[in-house]
């Protein structure tokens, strides 16, 4: 939807500066204003489309990143006090697309997400570093904030509740 609203922006807003370019007056219509508007930010959306989330370890501190083009550009810090392990979650999840589940509303895609928690010392707090797709990645990441902080990988089950 992101690329959708990229595309749009920026043909509506270089037709409007290519139309005002080869125009004699500079009469700007309320429209026009719009147009130009979302010309402006076409290339912060450009921007989003290719940023990607990950984990930044930097003196001592872990921090939730995005990245562009592999250089951070935003970054939270990640609270690590009375955090003693690392656990990896695995959920199972349902995504459903916009189109085709208003033609078939059962149809849905099972997808199943990994996330990485910091764990207190008794396992009732958590706190959440990174989800992702592939379990691969997520046992890459615990693997790097172990050796960084010293934490202990464990295998937490909590309690589920069924529906």
């Amino acid at each position: 939807m992101l690329i959708l609203f990229f595309i749009f922006s920026f043909i509506v807003g270089t037709g409007e500066v290519i139309g005002i370019a080869i125009s004699d007056s500079l009469d700007l219509y309320p429209g026009d204003y719009i147009a130009l508007l979302l010309f402006i930010i076409s290339p912060g959306i450009l921007i989003l489309l290719l940023s990607k989330e990950g984990i930044l370890i930097s003196k001592d501190q872990l921090y939730n990143s995005q990245f562009i083009f592999g250089k951070p550009y935003f970054k939270t810090k990640i609270d690590l006090q009375n955090m003693k392990d690392i656990s990896i979650l695995n959920y199972n999840m349902a995504q459903r697309l916009v189109f085709i589940s208003a033609a078939n509303p059962n149809f849905a895609e099972k997808i199943r997400v990994s996330k990485v928690f910091l764990l207190n010392e008794n396992h009732s707090q958590k706190r959440l570093v990174l989800s992702t797709k592939r379990m691969e990645h997520a046992e890459l990441l615990v693997r790097e904030i172990e050796n960084a902080f010293a934490l202990n990988h464990t295998d937490y089950n909590p309690p589920t509740r069924r529906r």
